[in-house]
């Protein structure tokens, strides 16, 4: 199926496979309690370059369980957080 025969989807206004029911687009804008948008490019080009040379250089194979690692500890700074 080509880009041109998906429909646009109505969270991100771009033509792509439909979201499932009830998700949201992973391409939608997000915003803080005031409105400004959240910008996330340039967090998840880094974690990608991060996570990707740490795999290598320690000759992970689990990829699925260093993520859920990963993850787990993302949620616990992000509850931790003060500003």
């Amino acid at each position: 199926m080509d880009l041109m025969s998906f429909p646009v989807c109505q969270q991100c206004f771009l033509a792509h496979p439909p979201v499932p029911e009830g998700q949201k687009c992973p391409m939608a804008k997000e915003k803080t309690g005031s409105g400004k948008e959240i910008k996330f490019d340039d967090f998840f080009v880094n974690l990608k370059n991060i996570l990707s040379t740490n795999i290598q250089k320690n000759k992970i194979e689990d990829t699925k369980k260093f993520f859920g690692y990963i993850l787990v500890n993302i949620i616990r700074i992000a509850e931790e957080y003060k500003q």
